[in-house]
């Protein structure tokens, strides 16, 4: 019914059903927006219009390229779990007075409480909201739309703020109310769903530190921290979470499909953590010399989300940044659609028919292969592509570390401001069944500096 239901309501009430009058339960609730990776099964590049970018997945620790034109392959995952049938849900606390193990003057609890009421106010007009619309006449449904987008914009920004004074009442009294606990945690699973890992990182470890026991938490720390770039901390999370065993009970743990996930994404990065220690390494020497220079072409990239500003890495990727550069100048980019978007993966854009089979009438070479080819982290800008030598106009922006792309795919940039609009962008994946999420979009891509000299492509002959 309206564009943003997934999105929005289904996915925060999956953390909890506020009261009996404010549930949503499954059947009225559609299903939510997990996104699925690419699988083998994808098609090879066909005979032009090619469907530049539907390559077949491969293992996390495998090293081989995707193989179809502009779509990077997600990493297949070992006994992946079925996507999700129906939203999750789980009791919230209820808004009560402090616990004797609390402050005496109770002000986290009083502070979170607060934003809780506030919370349940939005989720119960959204759902007064919901039910009008269905008997509305054209005239009033407008007027429902709008009413619905405002509130919906009013949870978004409502969000961050519960979830920081949960954690706080949480720090202040850990592990007195286990209602708070069961609250806490799945936030702390949905921040992580959500790519917003320094959130769900500071849950985590709050949490570990107040001596929770929970596999999961030690898997959303332990990935959070790869993501992240402290891999040391890593390293250990991840071996905490090979060691623990899974906890019993109801809210323990992770739903048995996303703590699959999880194992996957700790299995996937624990065996790359040692080469990361170094490619971080290198990175973090490149980025001072880069500093130091001050010169590195930047672009800013205007979307329905927010800014993000992109600095390109010319010294190693030059044919990448000369076709990107020049594409931006064209104003090429304006108007184009984030169209595939997954979770914990990335977000690609820069077709311009808006399914993945577009691009700009040519191709150019890949600078992967080169000696100093830099190393996919989170905020990468890195080339979509079909195979060796095949990539035009799309691109994609990491949310992770997409380590099984290295070698494969050109990174070109990387991403200085706006990673939290990055997080923000619609989940959409093109292979899931219909109707699918209206795509947020580039309103404008400008050139904000650059090295004064011409951009111009490199094409394949």
């Amino acid at each position: 019914m309206f564009k943003r239901w997934n999105h929005f309501f289904v996915v925060l009430t999956a953390i909890f059903v506020i009261s009996a009058g404010l549930a949503v339960s499954a059947d009225d609730a559609p299903p939510p927006e997990d996104p699925q990776p690419a699988t083998s099964a994808d098609p090879k590049e066909p005979a032009p219009p090619a469907k530049e970018e539907t390559p077949p997945v491969k293992k996390a620790a495998d090293k081989e390229a995707p193989a179809t034109e502009e779509k990077p392959a997600a990493p297949a995952k070992e006994a992946a779990p079925k996507p999700e049938k129906e939203a999750g849900e789980a009791a919230a606390p209820s808004a009560s007075k402090p616990t004797p193990d609390a402050p005496a003057d109770g002000a986290p609890q009083a502070a979170y409480e607060q934003k809780l009421t506030q919370w349940k106010e939005i989720l119960k007009k959204l759902r007064e909201i919901r039910v009008a619309y269905q008997t509305a006449d054209d005239e009033n449904t407008k007027k429902l739309q709008a009413d619905w987008d405002k509130t919906v914009a009013q949870g978004n920004q409502l969000l961050p703020e519960l979830r920081d004074a949960a954690t706080e009442a949480y720090i202040a009294a850990p592990e007195s109310d286990r209602q708070l606990s069961r609250f806490v945690f799945k936030l702390a699973g949905d921040a992580y769903k959500r790519d917003e890992f320094e959130a769900a990182r500071k849950i985590a470890e709050a949490m570990l530190a107040a001596g929770a026991e929970s596999k999961s938490l030690y898997g959303i720390a332990g990935v959070c921290a790869f993501v992240l770039n402290d891999f040391d901390v890593a390293e250990k999370r991840f071996e905490e979470f090979n060691q623990a065993e899974p906890k019993l009970g109801k809210g323990a743990e992770l739903e048995e499909e996303d703590f699959g996930k999880l194992f996957q994404s700790v299995g996937g990065y624990e065996s790359v953590v040692d080469d990361y220690k170094k490619y971080w390494a290198e990175e973090q020497s490149l980025r001072k010399k880069e500093a130091e220079a001050d010169d590195l072409p930047r672009i800013l990239m205007k979307t329905t989300k927010g800014d993000i500003e992109i600095e390109l890495f010319e010294n190693e990727a030059p044919m990448a940044v000369a076709n990107f550069i020049s594409l931006v100048k064209e104003k090429f980019y304006d108007g184009l659609t984030f169209h595939r978007v997954l979770d914990g993966f990335m977000a690609q854009g820069g077709c311009p028919v808006g399914d993945g089979s577009g691009g700009p009438g040519y191709k150019i070479p890949c600078e992967s292969h080169q000696d100093n080819y830099r190393k996919h982290f989170r905020g990468s800008i890195s080339m979509a592509h079909a195979g060796r030598d095949t990539g035009g106009s799309q691109f994609f922006l990491t949310f992770t570390p997409a380590h099984f792309l290295n070698e494969q795919h050109t990174v070109f940039g990387r991403i200085i401001k706006g990673m939290d609009v990055l997080a923000k962008l619609q989940r959409r994946d093109p292979t899931a069944k219909p109707p699918l999420p209206t795509p947020d979009r580039m309103l404008s891509v400008e050139v904000i500096r650059d090295r004064g000299h011409e951009y111009k492509p490199t094409k394949v002959q």
